[in-house]
């Protein structure tokens, strides 16, 4: 692979170089390759250092025309090679015993990079002959939703009604008409918070396949009580009813104090991080926060007002309650209510 990506380089040197220059010219492929991939915005933290420091070598104001024309041709050229995550750790360029040089060049993983190795086909689920573990959904620019193999489950019935019981549940749903008489299913959408599900008419067979859409530990998973705050105080906690905040992935809500938000939660390394949307009292507001488990079993929080205050929080672990949380007020609520 680094030798292909260096071969515009050696080309540049005719048919039969010196060795030292070969060397020199595949040293050069070499360490733009590792710049380039630990600056690559498929990492959550990219390292843009090494390949800014050889951008102002190479294309500075002291660099020579040749060196620019370099920089730029091995730039078009690592958009062929983007996807690649592996660095180039050790590299021997050298001649064989026939005189013929070879290039060896050991490829590793970034620190803090794992591969993932698929596991064995029959714990796999696949749907028209693709694997479910194999399925990304972009959720950003550096973010994907995956399903492991671990979260799958698999149920086959004759009709929708297995799917029927999965409604109002933290999962993506599918559901998929099997044999030849299985004709084109009807999308069944719903609310956010909702599974997404196909509809299949009674009287065929069905395979359900339920995937986690995001992978928040599951001790942290469900509801909890806030029963206390360091920056507001206690007083006025429950005002509106229980404080409590939610951590499903889905829909999340919170309710402590005059505030009413909803939340989209994601996880991280420590637990899960948050935004949040709503209003105090009737004034809008949003902000952050973050959450993790702490050897006490309780949650310890943190949430921040945009412009604003912040403040920790402390919840225990309770049930879902019986009613809903009410959405956010408005400015207009506030006049209704005057009027």
């Amino acid at each position: 692979m680094v030798l292909e990506f260096a071969i515009p380089l050696l080309e540049g040197l005719g048919p039969s170089p010196a060795i030292d220059d070969a060397r020199a010219a595949v040293a050069l492929a070499v360490t733009f390759w590792n710049a380039s991939v630990l600056a690559s915005k498929r990492w959550e933290y990219p390292r843009v250092k090494e390949l800014n420091e050889l951008k102002k070598r190479m294309r500075g104001r002291q660099a020579s025309c040749d060196d620019a024309a370099t920089f730029d041709l091995l730039a078009a050229r690592w958009r062929e090679y983007w996807l690649d995550p592996r660095l180039g750790e050790s590299w021997a360029y050298d001649a064989d015993a026939s005189g013929v040089p070879r290039l060896l060049c050991a490829m590793a993983l970034p620190d803090g990079a794992r591969a993932e190795i698929p596991p064995p086909a029959e714990k796999r689920v696949a749907i028209g002959g693709k694997f479910l573990d194999e399925v990304q959904i972009r959720q950003s620019a550096t973010s994907y939703l995956s399903f492991p193999v671990g979260h799958h489950r698999g149920v086959i019935g004759d009709d929708i009604a297995p799917c029927s019981r999965m409604n109002n549940c933290p999962t993506d749903c599918w559901t998929i008409a099997l044999g030849p008489q299985a004709g084109a299913p009807e999308q069944d959408s719903r609310p956010e918070g909702f599974c997404r599900q196909w509809r299949v008419p009674r009287g065929r067979r069905t395979f359900v396949a339920v995937m986690p859409s995001n992978e928040l530990h599951a001790d942290l998973h469900g509801w909890w009580r806030i029963v206390e705050t360091s920056q507001w105080g206690n007083d006025g906690l429950d005002v509106l009813g229980p404080a409590l905040i939610s951590i499903t992935g889905y829909g999340d809500r919170l309710r402590m104090h005059s505030l009413l938000a909803y939340l989209n939660t994601k996880p991280t390394k420590t637990g899960a991080s948050f935004t949040w949307k709503g209003a105090w009292e009737y004034d809008p507001m949003s902000g952050t926060g973050s959450v993790r488990l702490g050897k006490d079993g309780k949650l310890h929080g943190r949430i921040k007002i945009k412009g604003g205050d912040e403040s920790t929080f402390l919840a225990e672990s309770a049930p879902e309650p019986a009613e809903p949380i009410p959405p956010p007020p408005s400015y207009r609520d506030k006049w209704r209510r005057r009027w």
